[in-house]
């Protein structure tokens, strides 16, 4: 049952390494696409808006038949602003074009890949199931195992646990000493004092 755990593992390796590449490559790379393309489309529509204002702006000044400074001096800042609306145009169609390509392969790992990649980890699951079942059933004849004993085997004349607890209280119980102390007389009072022979 070992061997057929170990074959499993070996086949469910793969399995989690393309699953882990889609979650932390996959995944990732699309959404800093997505985030450099909302950039872009915020600075193409930034630019769109100062080229709008700056129309009117002419338009207004032309309404009241009074001349404008920029317009006098060879109009260089409304030229530049068009400059770079339409370069922040072209990264903006580039990146665009780079997102709907790298969705749509998103979408279709997540469909077709991710569905192939559950069909073979089912599979394995199913035959590791299989073969261990098979391996179990092989096993039925060995069960229940008969065994010969006495009638009277677990049948106890005192409770064991009971025996050993009064034996460890015996041996933690202080020994008394056999020999009686021994009497000497203090040199300084003349009471006579207890001496323990404790070289035993």
């Amino acid at each position: 049952m070992a061997k057929t755990g170990v074959k499993m593992l070996k086949i469910m390796k793969p399995i989690l390494i393309d699953l882990g590449t889609f979650l932390t490559k996959a995944i990732p790379d699309t959404e800093l696409t997505v985030q450099k393309y909302a950039d872009a489309k915020f600075e193409y529509l930034s630019y769109c808006l100062k080229v709008k204002e700056m129309d009117d702006e002419e338009v207004a000044i032309n309404q009241m038949q009074e001349s404008l400074y920029r317009v006098e001096t060879g109009n260089y800042e409304y030229r530049l602003v068009l400059r770079c609306r339409q370069l922040a145009r072209i990264r903006f169609s580039k990146l665009r074009s780079d997102v709907s390509v790298k969705l749509d392969l998103l979408d279709q790992k997540h469909v077709q890949d991710i569905l192939f990649q559950l069909q073979r980890l089912i599979t394995a699951i199913s035959r590791y199931n299989d073969e261990a079942a098979k391996e179990i059933r092989e096993l039925i004849g060995l069960f229940p195992v008969e065994m010969d004993l006495k009638e009277d085997v677990f049948q106890y004349k005192q409770n064991p646990f009971q025996r050993f607890d009064s034996e460890d209280h015996e041996d933690l119980s202080p020994s008394v000493p056999s020999e009686a102390p021994q009497t000497l007389p203090s040199p300084s009072t003349g009471h006579e004092m207890n001496i323990i022979d404790l070289s035993e």
